[in-house]
């Protein structure tokens, strides 16, 4: 209880000597230029004489110092803050040629030549370079002089200034959707994988000769059939809505609860973070926000993802010392290899048609002033560095094909590690403590050494400049996010946290029996907000660098976070909070959770669609917010039900049959229900809950999220 008295007396201190760092007045935020202007595209692309062609284009602008204007003055202090404003000195336009050209012939030419203004030595990252974009080089020679005279004029005619223009994109009212041997390939696996639903659906059902929905529900009776009717859907239905009535099942359902509220927290994160990637119209109210000490708690939301890693090592730990006495008679490096294969097989269809849809179809559903350049940003990335995601590696210094792809490479990394880790404890199993003591001190030591010669802050700083980009040119983001020495703590806490619950299992602990364990667990509530808002003193402050205090702070901040969410998660499977595992323990969200593997992969993708198509700025608020949350994350599990239907839960049952043990005795008998009790038939990471009495229930997928 100290130690809480502690915490919340630091953040008490924090809100009164930071709650609210100073910000410009509104009316001298309102003095400079707009961060993002744009014409009516549709009128734009629609209002031209016959036979004529419309152009729309896209321009960053760079606003040229002049140390003689207060207002650049003003533009240069407010931007130079990075981690919590704007850069005011870079600027969006959306311009409709056929308007621009007017107003460039109504001018005299040396009007025009005035209002020019040649590239100079920018030291800041201000436009995407998009490979794909092939007609740019084309657009940039026809349009540059004449974007470069209207936005100036504009600009020295309402602010005194001017700036370098370069375009960035643009769009004609006559292009046509061109199709390549790529977009074909897509269009066949699409079909290949339709027609075997089909196939393997009417096959199963063909074997249901009773015509009794429990035939679905039931395991059929040798591989050949099990195999064939891998893709049948109904079947695969089943698996989705089934419930295991085993104990093990019953206790861990909260944790498909779980998986659903974090993937929802992380949709609003990137939601928020995808307004700035377009363009916020209420610039002022936001900018004024990050000066709030509350508003902290959108600038932390890498630590939401960091429940990913615990919930993932946590169903290692489950399944791998579930097992222990079996997996201690195989040899170690075969239980890896086969572990790290059926995890390979079991998540990269998925995630490969993902990146090929992207990499093809993806930009040709929608339109708008910002869809070109983001979507084929998105596609150019996927027909460069596919192959960077397909082994797991795309948490390296890269830019990202499907930006939230980060996270499968590093905990794919983590798992292996984790894998060795517990062999060795299985192993060696009298030197257990010796083995985490020594792994949890690396988990610390490790990103000290990355955090302090890389020279970062004490935490990952989610700069709102970065932003700007969907974190594209955020150097940083690969040490302090997204690598493997800073997720390994959290990762090692959700080990130990599955370790801790079978210890605690075998003694049958009960925590709705403790009166104190009500009010303890609600405790963590304001202790995880505590340690999230103490981040707020890096966002405010530039401390020197390397600091050998924040290289200590930022692992310890971390695991802080893996530890209160593992006393969470432990606090709820042994019923601290009787009514909130009810809750989570709900039929629906045992679905959702199990689905929230292909939610995760499909959410970015209907994000932009739905945001990036935009025809103008975000107001940005709470309602918006929420609203836009709700709607991607309905339309994003009902293609993650596509996408679980059609490909990752076939390839899951493919995978059981090929990893079971042949026994044909047992397989003339086998017509059992998938809660039926049978030898384990596996010492992979298989599936949810799984152990040596129930691997039937290989439906409840352990996959990371």
């Amino acid at each position: 209880m100290k130690c809480v008295g502690l915490l919340l007396l630091s953040v008490a201190l924090l809100v009164d000597g930071f709650g609210s760092s100073e910000f410009i007045e509104d009316s001298q935020y309102h003095r400079m230029p707009k961060m993002s202007e744009i014409d009516d595209y549709d009128q734009c692309m629609e209002d031209k004489p016959r036979g004529e062609i419309s152009t729309f284009c896209m321009v960053r602008v760079v606003i040229r110092p002049d140390n003689s204007s207060d207002l650049w003055h003003l533009i240069e202090d407010v931007s130079k803050d990075y981690k919590i404003h704007e850069n005011h000195a870079l600027l969006e336009r959306g311009i409709c040629m056929s308007k621009c050209e007017r107003l460039v012939r109504s001018l005299p030419e040396a009007e025009r030549q005035a209002q020019r203004v040649q590239k100079f030595p920018i030291n800041f990252d201000y436009i995407l370079d998009v490979p794909l974009l092939k007609d740019l080089p084309v657009y940039k020679e026809l349009y540059s002089d004449m974007v470069d005279i209207c936005v100036n004029y504009n600009l020295n005619a309402n602010y005194g200034l001017k700036g370098y223009t370069e375009v960035e994109s643009c769009d004609k009212s006559n292009e046509t959707m061109q199709i390549d041997l790529l977009d074909q390939f897509c269009l066949v696996v699409i079909m290949i994988l339709l027609m075997m639903v089909i196939t393997s659906s009417y096959y199963d059902k063909s074997l249901n000769y009773s015509h009794d929905v429990e035939h679905y529900k039931k395991d059929l009776d040798s591989r050949r059939n099990k195999l064939l009717a891998s893709f049948s859907i109904l079947r695969n239905w089943h698996r989705l809505t089934y419930r295991s009535q085993s104990e093990r099942s019953r206790e861990l359902r909260v944790i498909q609860g779980f998986r659903f509220l974090t993937l929802f927290g992380v949709m609003w994160g990137h939601i928020y973070a995808s307004y700035f990637y377009i363009a916020i119209q209420n610039g002022l109210e936001v900018e004024k926000q990050s000066h709030e000490l509350l508003e902290m708690l959108e600038f932390e939301g890498t630590r939401i993802v960091q429940t990913f890693f615990l919930f993932g090592a946590f169903m290692l730990s489950v399944t791998i010392m579930e097992n222990e006495a079996k997996i201690a008679k195989a040899p170690g490096l075969l239980v890896l290899l086969k572990g790290i294969c059926y995890r390979y097989i079991r998540l990269t269809p998925a995630h490969a048609l993902m990146i090929l849809i992207t990499a093809t179809w993806y930009p040709k559903l929608q339109d708008g002033p910002w869809w070109k350049v983001r979507a084929e940003n998105d596609r150019s990335l996927c027909r460069e560095t596919w192959w960077v995601n397909l082994l797991y590696i795309n948490n390296f210094p890269v830019r990202l094909c499907m930006d939230q792809t980060w996270y499968l490479g590093c905990d794919f990394q983590l798992f292996i590690l984790g894998m060795l880790l517990l062999l060795a404890i299985i192993r060696f199993r009298r030197y257990t403590k010796s083995l985490l003591a020594m792994a949890m001190t690396a988990a610390v030591i490790w990103p000290a050494v990355v955090v302090y010669n890389s020279k970062q802050e004490g935490t990952y700083i989610d700069a709102v400049q970065y932003r700007r980009f969907f974190y594209a040119f955020d150097k940083s983001f690969t040490v302090t996010a997204a690598s493997v020495p800073i997720n390994l703590g959290n990762y090692l806490i959700g080990m130990i946290t599955g370790m801790l619950y079978l210890h605690l299992r075998r003694k049958n602990f009960d925590l709705s029996q403790k009166k104190w364990s009500f009010v303890a667990w609600f405790l963590l509530v304001p202790i995880c907000i505590g340690t999230l808002l103490l981040n707020a003193v890096f966002y405010w402050n530039d401390f020197p660098k390397p600091s050998l205090w924040m290289s200590i702070y930022f692992p310890l901040s971390m695991c802080s976070w893996g530890i209160l969410n593992g006393i969470g998660l432990l606090g709820l499977i042994f019923g601290a909070v009787p009514m909130l595992t009810r809750v989570l323990n709900h039929p629906i969200f045992e679905s959702l959770g199990r689905l929230t593997y292909s939610a995760y992969l499909c959410h970015l993708a209907v994000l932009r669609l739905i945001l990036h198509s935009t025809r103008t700025p975000f107001h940005v608020n709470v309602t918006t917010m929420l609203t836009h949350t709700i709607t991607i994350a309905v339309l994003s599990y009902s293609m993650a039900l596509v996408l679980f239907l059609l490909l990752e839960q076939p390839v899951v049952a493919i995978l059981y049959v090929m990893f079971e043990k042949t026994d044909e005795s047992n397989e003339s008998k086998d017509t059992n229900t998938l809660d039926h009790k049978c030898p384990d038939k596996t010492t992979g990471y298989e599936t949810m809950y799984i152990k040596a009495s129930q691997s039937k229930d290989f439906n409840q997928n352990v996959n990371l999220l």
